[in-house]
């Protein structure tokens, strides 16, 4: 991992030292909530984070070196962190935005990740493979998408099952002003 961009460092508490003067020094507080983004350009800069979610409240940024559109934000409480949770599934330059908070994301293995398909369903006539890829961009790299838009379904095949997880929660959200449903294949299979 490289260095990380970092527009403000973790929030700070006041120390006296003596009855003149104060020592700031950085507390690392327990109640700071991180959320996780996804679905920016790699350009994209703090700064502009800052101004895409400055009605969260105060929170710090940090955005790795190959970030591949995913950022990290840190909010003082769980309140202010649960109103960035609310911009998720929104869009920004046509991309959809996945938001969560990185304790809910499930545990990564060691293990060779396996493709997992999600079965898409409500699909408009009319849809391309193009606004599916689109749709889901933020969650993670897609294998391959198979549609039959005459009975309005698709599988997209993500390159692993975390990527997977991530886009269902994408459920509920709109594509072509259709309301769509997601759910992970074998989930689907085992109801």
């Amino acid at each position: 991992m490289g260095k990380e961009k970092s527009s403000k460092d973790v929030p700070s508490k006041k120390r006296k030292i003596s009855e003149d003067s104060e020592l700031v020094i950085p507390v690392p507080d327990q109640n700071i909530c991180e959320v996780i983004a996804s679905g920016f350009p790699d350009s994209i800069s703090a700064e502009r984070i800052k101004k895409l979610f400055k009605s969260c409240g105060d929170f710090s940024v940090s955005i790795p070196n190959e970030s591949k559109g995913v950022v990290f934000l840190k909010f003082p409480t769980e309140k202010a962190a649960k109103k960035a949770l609310k911009l998720s599934g929104g869009t920004y330059k046509d991309k959809t935005l996945l938001i969560n908070l990185t304790k809910d994301l499930p545990n990564v293995t060691k293990e060779k990740p396996k493709p997992t398909p999600v079965f898409v369903g409500n699909l408009k006539i009319g849809t391309t493979e193009d606004q599916l890829r689109s749709y889901f961009s933020g969650a993670g790299n897609i294998k391959s998408i198979r549609m039959n838009l005459d009975k309005g379904f698709a599988h997209v095949d993500f390159t692993n099952r975390y990527a997977a997880e991530v886009a269902e929660k994408l459920v509920g959200g709109k594509l072509n002003g259709q309301k769509i449903k997601i759910e992970i294949a074998d989930r689907k299979q085992n109801k």
